[in-house]
C-alpha cells in the first residue's frame, strides 16, 4: 500500500495560490480606492472642425471636389505663422487617422479637424490651410483654450472654449462644436 503525505503542494501550485491571493488583494484595495483621485485628467488638448464650402451652384463660394483634394496644412511653432515645421498632406487612397496625413473627413462633409493644445504643454499654436487648385489659403493663428474644472470631488479639469484667430478675424468654438465653414 502506497503511503500519502501531506506536505507543501507543487510549486506550480504554490504559484497559482500565490497569484490568486494577489489578485484578491489587488481586487479589494481597488474596490475601496475608487473614490480616490489619483491620476485626475487635465485636457490639454481641444479640436476643431473645419469644413470647406461645398456650395458652388449660387455664390461660387464653395470648393469643387478637385480643390478640397489638393488642400494640405502647413504646421507652425509659432503663434504667428512665423515658424513652419511640418507639412500634412492628404494621402490618395484609403482614408487614415495617422496624425502625420492630413485626413478630409465625409461627415460633416469635406470637413478636417485641427488640434489645439495648452500653452506651455507643446503642440503647434498655428495652422495655414492652403487649397492650391483655387489659389486661397485660410490663416489659423493665436490659439487658446479655456479650460473649466468639472464639480466633482477631484476637481478635473476640460476643454470648454477654443479660441483662435481665422484670417485675423476671432472666433470661438466648443470642441468637437459646429464647424467653421471656410469659403473661397
Amino acid at each position: 500500500m502506497q503511503r500519502i503525505t501531506r506536505g507543501r503542494p507543487l510549486p506550480s501550485m504554490r504559484l497559482f495560490y500565490s497569484l490568486l491571493q494577489t489578485a484578491g488583494a489587488m481586487g479589494a484595495c481597488g474596490m475601496l480606492l475608487t473614490g480616490c483621485c489619483w491620476d485626475v485628467p487635465r485636457e490639454s488638448t481641444g479640436f476643431v472642425t473645419f469644413q470647406f464650402d461645398t456650395d458652388t451652384t449660387a455664390t461660387g463660394r464653395g470648393f469643387r471636389k478637385q480643390e478640397v483634394q489638393s488642400a494640405y496644412v502647413v504646421l507652425y511653432l509659432g503663434a504667428g505663422l512665423t515658424q513652419p515645421t511640418d507639412t500634412m498632406r492628404q494621402m490618395p487612397g484609403n482614408r487614415t487617422l495617422n496624425p502625420n496625413i492630413l485626413t478630409i473627413f465625409n461627415n460633416p462633409p469635406n470637413s478636417l479637424q485641427l488640434s489645439f493644445r495648452e500653452a506651455g504643454t507643446g503642440g503647434y499654436l498655428s495652422y495655414r490651410i492652403v487649397v492650391p487648385a483655387s489659389q486661397r489659403s485660410f490663416d489659423i493663428a493665436d490659439g487658446a483654450l479655456d479650460l473649466k474644472e468639472n464639480n466633482d470631488r477631484c476637481k478635473s479639469v476640460y476643454v470648454q472654449q477654443i479660441r483662435f484667430t481665422l484670417d485675423g478675424q476671432p472666433l470661438e468654438r466648443k470642441p468637437y462644436g459646429e464647424p467653421v465653414v471656410l469659403s473661397k
